[in-house]
C-alpha cells in the first residue's frame, strides 16, 4: 500500500465505508462516506510514479515477505516500510532482505472489514497500535511519517510489537478447538459459535505463558485482554475475560470460521508468531507446557505443514534482544 506525499487524504480513525467504483474489473474511483477522496487506485502499485510516494505499508502474511521485498524492490529502496503485521522480528526480517529500507512494524493489521459488491466496510479500526523499529531513536521518527494516514498508531519498541500479537495469541487455539469444523469446512461464526468457556481456559493458558516469555525478553508483559480492550473498547468490546472480549465486540459477529487448517491463522501465526515464544521460553529458561501442548496436537493433525519457528526472526530477535539489554545504563551501585 503506497502512501503519497499528499497530506490532504483522510486519516484511517474509525470505522467507515468506503465504495470503490468499478471500470473494466479494476477499481477507478473511490468514495469515503459519500466522500470522494482524489487518489488513484491500482491493483499494480508499480505502475504509480516514484515520486508520489512517500512511504509504503505491506500488509501480508509474515511468510511472503521475501517474495513481496523481491517483486517491489524498486518501490520500496530507500523508503520508511511498515509492515502491519511484521510477526516476531517483522521489521528485522525486512532490514535483512533489503538495508535501504526504513523498517519499522506494527503488533497486527490496522484494519480489518469485508466486500459487498463494489462497497467496502470497515469493520474495525485498532486503537491504540503499537509501532517500533530497530533503534529507538528511530522509531518517533518513523511514527510521524505513518501517523498522517493512521493516526491510531502509537510508539513503542521492537520487542514488543514482537509479542504482542492477539491474532498469534488468539488463532492457533481458536482452531485446534475447533478443528473438525474448519477440517470439514462446515460454515460456522469464528466468534460466536466458536468460542466457548473451554477456550477461553486455553487462551487464558497460554497468554499466561507469553507474558512470562514477555518478561524475559523485557517487553511489555500486559494481558491479552488489555491490548484487545486497548485496540477495540471504543467500537463496543467488553468483557474481563478473552472469550468475553471476542464475543462482546460488534466488528467480530459475522467474522467466518475458515474452511481448512492451511490458513493462515496456522501457517502464519504459528511460525512467525506462537512457536517462536515456545522457542524463546527453551532459549530462555521459560517453561512453556500448555503452548507446546498446542503446537503438538496441531502438528499431529496438519502434519503437511510447516508449523515450526522461523530460524532467521528467533535469531535476529534474540540479537536484538541482547544489544537492547547490553546498551541499558547500568543502575547506579549495581
Amino acid at each position: 500500500l503506497p502512501l503519497p506525499h499528499d497530506d490532504n487524504l483522510p486519516q484511517v480513525t474509525t470505522t467507515r465505508h468506503l465504495r470503490c467504483q468499478q471500470q473494466k474489473g479494476k477499481p477507478s474511483r473511490a468514495e469515503l462516506d459519500g466522500r470522494q477522496i482524489p487518489i488513484t487506485l491500482t491493483s499494480q502499485i508499480t505502475a504509480l510514479a516514484a515520486r508520489e510516494i512517500a512511504a509504503c505499508v505491506i500488509v501480508a502474511e509474515s511468510r511472503v515477505l521475501p517474495r513481496l521485498v523481491a517483486e517491489h524492490r524498486e518501490l520500496l529502496r530507500g523508503r520508511p516500510v511498515l509492515l502491519a503485521p511484521g510477526g516476531l522480528a517483522g521489521a528485522l526480517r525486512l532490514a535483512e532482505l533489503e538495508p535501504s529500507v526504513q523498517a519499522a512494524e506494527a503488533t497486527g493489521f490496522p484494519a480489518a472489514g469485508f466486500a459487498q459488491g463494489d462497497l467496502f466496510v470497515l469493520r474495525g479500526i485498532k486503537q491504540n497500535l503499537p509501532i517500533a523499529t530497530a533503534q529507538a531513536q528511530r522509531t518517533a521518527e518513523l511514527h510521524a511519517v505513518f501517523a498522517r494516514h493512521l493516526p491510531t498508531l502509537v510508539p513503542s519498541d521492537l520487542v514488543t510489537t514482537s509479542m504482542a500479537n492477539t491474532n498469534h495469541l488468539i488463532h492457533p487455539p481458536i482452531t485446534l478447538l475447533n478443528a473438525v469444523r474448519v477440517d470439514g469446512a462446515h460454515p460456522f461464526r469464528l466468534y460466536r459459535e466458536g468460542v466457548s468457556p473451554a477456550l477461553n481456559e486455553l487462551l487464558e493458558a497460554v497468554d499466561i505463558e507469553r507474558r512470562a516469555v514477555c518478561r524475559a525478553v523485557g517487553a511489555d508483559d500486559r494481558r491479552g485482554r488489555d491490548w484487545l480492550h486497548g485496540f477495540y473498547h471504543h467500537d463496543g468490546m467488553e468483557g474481563e475475560t478473552l472469550a468475553q472480549c471476542l464475543q462482546s465486540y460488534p466488528g467480530f459477529e459475522s467474522v467466518p470460521g475458515p474452511g481448512t487448517l492451511d490458513y493462515r491463522y496456522l501457517t502464519d501465526d504459528i511460525p512467525h508468531g506462537v512457536a517462536q515464544w515456545s522457542a524463546l521460553g527453551r532459549r530462555l529458561g521459560v517453561p512453556t507446557p500448555a503452548i507446546d501442548h498446542v503446537l503438538e496436537v496441531l502438528r499431529i493433525l496438519a502434519p503437511d505443514l510447516d508449523l515450526v519457528a522461523d530460524e532467521q526472526g528467533l535469531e535476529l530477535f534474540l540479537r536484538h534482544v541482547e544489544q537492547t539489554a547490553a546498551a541499558q545504563p547500568v543502575p547506579a551501585g549495581g
